[in-house]
């Protein structure tokens, strides 16, 4: 991920001024780094630690989203609406 990028998505998810690590932070560039892996895995198809890395980044953005719908059902459903992910 360009430092650009990440800058970008931090800006854009961010809750306060120095928000750097909260959980919709998280999920934001988790969610951005699964589709470069993705992307990256249409041409390579046997880049076999890459498909289990990707596999462990989707866990773990699944585990950081049951944690978000612990703080609100809304903050899950808004921010799954705005990286367009499934509910």
């Amino acid at each position: 991920m360009v430092n650009i990028d990440k800058q970008e998505i931090i800006n854009q998810f961010r809750e306060h001024d120095t928000d750097t690590g909260s959980s919709q932070l998280q999920i934001a560039l988790l969610t951005k780094r699964i589709q470069e892996m993705s992307e990256h895995l249409k041409t390579h198809k046997k880049d076999f630690p890459v498909q289990r890395r990707l596999k462990q980044l989707a866990s773990y953005r699944k585990k950081l989203g049951l944690h978000v719908r612990k703080q609100g059902e809304n903050k899950l459903l808004e921010l799954n609406k705005r990286l367009g992910l499934r509910n």
